[in-house]
């Protein structure tokens, strides 16, 4: 979530993700919104995975993990 410089290889990866960035966001929320703005990007990005889910063979699920819980 800060602003320090990255290597370039990092900065592609980090790049979408401070994209989806909200003012004020706890990490929580931000991962949060990462997982909806990655699953907004999938369906943009492809026309067919968008087709399928307006005909309702996909369902695209935003889902997130904390590995620490059991």
């Amino acid at each position: 979530m800060g602003k320090e410089p990255l290597t370039p290889l990092i900065e592609d990866l980090v790049q979408p993700i401070r994209e989806s960035l909200r003012s004020g966001d706890d990490l929580t929320q931000a991962i949060q919104g990462n997982a909806q703005y990655a699953a907004r990007q999938v369906m943009q990005r492809s026309n067919l995975i968008a087709e399928a889910k307006d005909t309702g063979k996909v369902r695209i699920i935003p889902v997130y993990s904390d590995l620490n819980s059991e």
